[in-house]
């Protein structure tokens, strides 16, 4: 019985980890997506603002003030793909965990069912 209730806390904590690394994973992809839109208004209100300037005046200027798409998109977007990539690994390793013990458990699980069964063969005898 210890096994069996085993086995189910094993599969709720994939699915608690499950849920929990998804909203992770959620709020990264939803930074990543953000910075995305404001380095876009960021270019659009530049050009807006600077309508007389040529696209490599606008960002010569950008980057004086180290505001370009390196600095704000780009490091930006690598960090939160470094984020993604580590949280998925994480999960990886920990359903890798999960499979193992539920394994584990089931062995003992059978294990346990020979033996009975082995014992109820002798006390019949």
């Amino acid at each position: 019985m210890d096994s069996e209730a085993a086995l189910i806390i094993a599969e709720e904590a994939k699915n608690e980890f499950k849920q929990a690394t998804e909203n992770i994973l959620n709020v990264y992809r939803h930074g990543l997506q953000e910075i995305q839109e404001i380095w876009q208004r960021n270019v659009y209100q530049a050009r807006q603002r600077g309508s007389m300037l040529t696209d490599w005046e606008i960002r010569d200027t950008q980057q004086m003030v180290n505001c370009n798409q390196q600095t704000i998109l780009d490091e930006t977007c690598q960090y939160y793909e470094k984020k993604i990539s580590k949280v998925t690994r994480i999960e990886t390793d920990f359903n890798l965990l999960i499979s193992e013990i539920k394994t584990k458990i089931t062995e003992v699980v059978q294990r346990d069912r020979d033996l009975a069964g082995q014992i109820k063969g002798v006390l019949s005898s």
